[in-house]
């Protein structure tokens, strides 16, 4: 593993998204990530039609939230999505989104009951002939999703619209550890996310989808985000989609070996739980010591941080950036 990889400079990264006034960095997030994955696998970076998820995945509230595990669920049922402009929608339209959002809901009569079904039976003709349901996708942020390299079934659904429909993703997986969150009401535990394995994985499969805390985000304008922005590291304070698409070490501490060990260590610890405690303190040391930042893109437009992208620290977890990493892959 090198000092830095940035996945821009290999041509699979899209361009820098805005979702408007539209709450669905969950979706669009998923899709970017989506399309790294195909582009990788490819050699084809595609702009990818993310209206359709938002619109479609009735596992989810359109502009009012939802979960990129959801999207990638809905792609792989889909059997992908179709390149945005080419199909029966236009352009993504944040501000339309969220009308049609609130029209669902019963929040505004701006749209006719009618005027909303016309609408997602054209948009959702195609996911709907693959037989996408909320059923077939319902809790899908359960279940043993480790990381990416644990392999799934292949969907064997595909579009019967005759509309060509690219990335047919095989599945999802976490980046790194996912967090223990306690069904007693306790809340989640993310006291031990693994760095290494994140980078590692970052650099095999690809950009990553990340939700954090976004909460002060609005006031960066560039450099090296770290905790004194103020940003919570807890799960429960996840509010913002964003993706990772390279990181950067800034010190010669950070070795291609160091960076290799502690994967290796991580993997031994999962194999030999009674070394479990040591191994636990030695990841946490590992990613004190390590210094640098990740490469992170956000959906708030290009004129937003550093022509649409920021820097987040490594090292402490900063605004949970580990806490629900997560890759597609096509294979």
């Amino acid at each position: 593993m090198t000092g830095s990889l940035d996945w821009r400079k290999l041509g699979v990264v899209s361009s820098v998204h805005s979702q408007g006034n539209c709450g669905a960095c969950w979706a669009i997030t998923a899709v970017e990530t989506i399309e790294s994955a195909y582009a990788i696998y490819s050699g084809n970076l595609l702009d990818l039609d993310e209206t359709e998820v938002i619109v479609c995945d009735d596992s989810c509230k359109m502009c009012n939230g939802g979960w990129p595990q959801n999207a990638y669920d809905f792609v792989k049922q889909t059997g992908g999505l179709r390149v945005e402009g080419s199909s029966w929608s236009s352009a993504y339209d944040g501000d339309f989104l969220l009308q049609l959002t609130m029209a669902s809901q019963g929040y505004y009569d701006s749209m006719t009951y009618d005027e909303i079904s016309y609408y997602k039976s054209k948009m959702c003709a195609a996911s709907s002939a693959s037989g996408a349901s909320s059923n077939q996708r319902q809790n899908s942020r359960s279940g043993d999703r480790e990381n990416p390299q644990q392999q799934y079934q292949a969907s064997s659904s595909s579009s019967s619209s005759g509309e060509p429909r690219y990335a047919n993703i095989k599945g999802y997986g976490y980046t790194t550890n996912k967090c223990t969150c306690y069904t007693n009401g306790n809340g989640c535990d993310c006291a031990n996310q693994n760095e290494a394995l994140a980078i590692q994985n970052i650099a095999t499969y690809g950009p990553s989808t990340v939700c954090l805390d976004a909460s002060n985000w609005k006031q960066y304008t560039g450099g090296v985000m770290t905790t004194n922005i103020g940003c919570s590291s807890q799960f429960l304070d996840m509010n913002h989609c964003v993706q990772v698409v390279g990181y950067v070490f800034t010190d010669s501490s950070s070795s291609s070996s160091q960076t290799t060990q502690a994967t290796d260590d991580a993997q031994q610890k999962n194999s030999k739980s009674n070394k479990g405690n040591d191994d636990r303190a030695k990841e946490n040391d590992e990613n004190q010591a390590r210094e640098g930042y990740f490469i992170v893109r956000n959906q708030w437009s290009s004129s937003w941080g550093m022509n649409g992208y920021a820097y987040v620290a490594m090292g402490s977890n900063t605004c949970g950036i580990l806490n629900d990493m997560t890759n597609a892959f096509m294979a």
